[in-house]
């Protein structure tokens, strides 16, 4: 790279200001700290944690508000995620290697199943419904921020896949406590395990299975079979077939089954392989 005259060189005839670059890199960090605390912040916490003045803070802040990159509740003050950085995510999540390559094969579950059939990522502590296939190929986009594991569209299944293979399968686990103390407070309570040992023992059962089973009493009526997208034998994502019991129990649960592993596996195949 070559410096002229305070400006860095990109390429011919384009030149941009190195303190453009640092406002730029100055907005990224705001737009990652407000979604790492519950996706609103005011201007005063974000001065406080970035040591900045208030000035500065809010004078980048108006400028991604009028972008579109933020919103601001008039009544109290806080910003959060705008609707232009929603259309990125979209569209960022519609076009990551594992959607794309994920993409056909659910559209053939879903058509041979004529059932639901979901894509799960693992980002950090959320989990990102990323496509969702229902019938004729329809899809939706589902963002679980915060606290995923008591949002709806957060299934049991695939909670019980991402603890069987990203989790020491041990009673002492702090990630297999936390989630048994949610769920026990949930409205689901009367459908979970007991106990962590329970806990423990079925999530040891998915991992030899290679997948989980969500009976219908966990979530209005409706089946699911889950099975993870491993890399380095950990789970990046999980797919999954779910329907109401009544249309999904018409097929042979064991095709279910093998169709489910067996692509699950060429996802994770390919995904390495690339």
């Amino acid at each position: 790279m070559l410096y002229y005259k305070k400006k860095l060189y990109i390429s011919k005839g384009v030149y941009i200001s190195l303190s453009s670059l640092q406002s730029l890199d100055r907005a990224l960090d705001m737009l990652s700290l407000i979604h790492a605390n519950g996706g609103k912040m005011s201007v005063s916490s974000i001065a406080e944690i970035m040591n900045l003045h208030r000035s500065t803070v809010h004078r980048t802040l108006t400028t991604m508000y009028q972008k579109d990159f933020l919103s601001k509740n008039p009544k109290t003050g806080l910003y959060t995620i705008g609707n232009k950085a929603l259309v990125l995510g979209f569209s960022a999540a519609n076009n990551l290697p594992l959607a794309t390559t994920a993409r056909p094969y659910m559209a053939f579950l879903a058509e041979k199943y004529n059932n639901s059939v979901s894509l799960s990522v693992i980002e950090g502590s959320n989990v990102f419904v990323i496509g969702n296939y229902s019938g004729y190929y329809t899809t939706t986009f589902y963002s679980l921020h915060d606290d995923p594991l008591n949002c709806e569209a957060y299934r049991p299944a695939v909670a019980h896949c991402m603890l069987a293979y990203n989790c020491q399968l041990e009673s002492c686990n702090k990630a297999i406590q936390i989630y048994l103390s949610k769920v026990s407070n949930s409205r689901f309570k009367d459908n979970f395990f007991k106990n962590i040992d329970n806990l423990v023992t079925y999530l040891k059962k998915v991992k030899n299975d290679g997948y989980a089973y969500e009976p219908g009493e966990y979530h209005f009526d409706e089946l699911c079979y889950c099975a993870p997208i491993l890399n380095n034998r950990k789970a990046i994502a999980t797919l999954s077939i779910y329907g109401h019991k009544s249309y999904l129990n018409k097929f042979h649960r064991q095709d279910i089954i093998k169709d489910l592993l067996d692509i699950s596996k060429t996802i994770s195949d390919l995904l390495s392989n690339s």
